[in-house]
């Protein structure tokens, strides 16, 4: 079977994000990066409250819809453990804990902190609802089964987990710099109740390989590592 050129940037483009990833983990912890990023802890906050606000609902609606791997999960066409639906449960029903735990670490104002924690669902039933509304006077088609979503639609999608992860894993090790219990048992609950449940959604929306799987686990250590090192 041939592979497109864009298959190949979806295959690709995943062990390059999750290099990066390390990258960026072994960044944060230099004097210098941290000096700075200490003394922005608002931004800091702000940037990850955003995108946990706009990533959830958009990472839920990619793989519900259909988008990469996940058609097959969701319809439970494969046998085995669905890794997809355990990661979309989990991020769902524990994805508060990040920007609780952030937005308590950071002291931040208490209308912030629980608009990201009630911000993602009230995010998706607003998604929920115009999707349906959209449907119904014709602006949108619904999602076929079988036929595969648009390229850009994948990569923005994409974009948007990749730079909530990024965002993450950036503020967390900020916290744990910072350590108190608070870091020490929060942060990683986070890293397996959100970090881990978002990058497998990742994984399954789009075309990516089997061999992505291993540096996501590589990835994952490391940041728990770094996380314990702080």
């Amino acid at each position: 079977m041939r592979v497109s050129r864009r298959n190949v940037i979806e295959r690709v483009e995943g062990f390059v994000f999750d290099v990066l990833l390390a990258a960026v983990a072994v960044m944060v912890t230099t004097d210098e990066i941290q000096a700075w990023l200490f003394e922005h802890p608002r931004e800091l906050y702000y940037g990850v409250a955003f995108l946990h606000v706009v990533a959830m609902p958009v990472v839920m609606a990619a793989a519900v819809a259909g988008y990469g791997q996940s058609e097959k999960l969701m319809q439970h066409q494969t046998s085995g453990p669905n890794l997809l639906v355990w990661s979309m449960v989990l991020f769902y029903a524990c994805g508060f804990i990040v920007p609780g735990v952030l937005g308590l670490a950071l002291d931040t104002k208490l209308w912030v902190m629980m608009s990201a924690v009630f911000g993602p669902i009230v995010m998706l039933v607003v998604v929920g609802v115009g999707a349906v509304m959209f449907e119904k006077w014709g602006w949108t088609q619904p999602a076929k089964v079988g036929v595969p979503k648009a390229w850009w639609k994948v990569q923005m999608l994409s974009l948007v987990g990749w730079a909530y992860l990024l965002w993450m894993e950036t503020t967390m090790l900020v916290v744990a710099e910072k350590g108190g219990v608070l870091a020490e048992t929060g942060l990683p609950m986070g890293v397996l109740v959100d970090y881990v449940p978002v990058r497998v959604v990742l994984y399954y929306v789009r075309d990516a390989s089997r061999w992505e799987i291993l540096t996501i686990v590589a990835s994952t250590l490391h940041l728990i590592v770094r996380l314990a090192a702080a």
